[in-house]
């Protein structure tokens, strides 16, 4: 598993207009929307698909979902669906079906718990175009246990399809995993908040060229 020329990012557990805003002039590739009820970060279906207009072109949207298999199939269209929970690869179907567009999905990192399985068997889906690895407990802000860190890497060099990392990432951590991990995509939340649930356009800013330090890094050793 090689490093990419460019790793993309994800600001994730956007609320506001002004969050996209600012996510689009740091530089993400991509900004999620968290319709999973109980988070700080949480919104609506229909809030999230108002910001989902406000998003400027060539960045994706992303709406976060967690066993919330009613709204699979209602998804809209043009976005991807990230799928954070118990979701098999049949939800993953109807999501891709609705959105067309494959699935993210996310898998928490917990080798004692069967994710090296699950990675396997998601890997082999049709309907997932990207695995996103975050720790064991997905979305917690967590960061993936080291000890658990050289397995994963074993593991994701066998994968065919591409890999975003997220969990607990700032701008002082996320070179580092780009240097392991060699990941298509980085993915924070809470790693650019000034409070739970709250962007800060500084934090974001840092952490895109945070990402971008570690891209020229990577790429000034490969040509030496």
């Amino acid at each position: 598993m090689s490093t990419p020329a460019r790793t993309r990012i994800k600001f994730c557990g956007l609320r506001d207009a002004a969050g996209v805003a600012a996510a689009a002039a740091a530089g993400a590739d991509m900004v999620g929307f968290v319709i999973a009820p109980g988070g700080p970060r949480s919104l609506t279906l229909n809030a999230a698909c108002t910001l989902v207009r406000a998003v400027p072109e060539p960045i994706d949207a992303v709406l976060v979902v967690r066993n919330q298999p009613e709204i699979l199939g209602v998804l809209p269209g043009g976005v991807f669906a990230q799928l954070h929970g118990d979701e098999t690869e049949a939800d993953c179907a109807v999501a891709a079906a609705a959105t067309g567009r494959p699935v993210i999905r996310a898998i928490g990192w917990d080798p004692d718990a069967g994710a090296a399985e699950a990675l396997a068997r998601f890997d082999a889906c049709p309907h997932v175009g990207m695995l996103l690895l975050d720790a064991a407990r997905p979305g917690s802000g967590e960061p993936i246990e080291p000890e658990h860190r050289e397995l994963l890497a074993t593991r994701l060099r066998e994968c065919s399809t591409p890999v975003a990392i997220a969990g607990g990432l700032t701008a002082r951590s996320v070179a580092a995993i780009i240097g392991q991990f060699g990941p298509a995509m980085v993915d924070v939340s809470s790693g650019i908040e000034s409070a739970p649930g709250v962007k800060d356009p500084g934090l974001m800013r840092a952490f895109a060229a945070a990402v971008r330090g570690a891209d020229a890094a990577d790429a000034a050793d490969a040509a030496n």
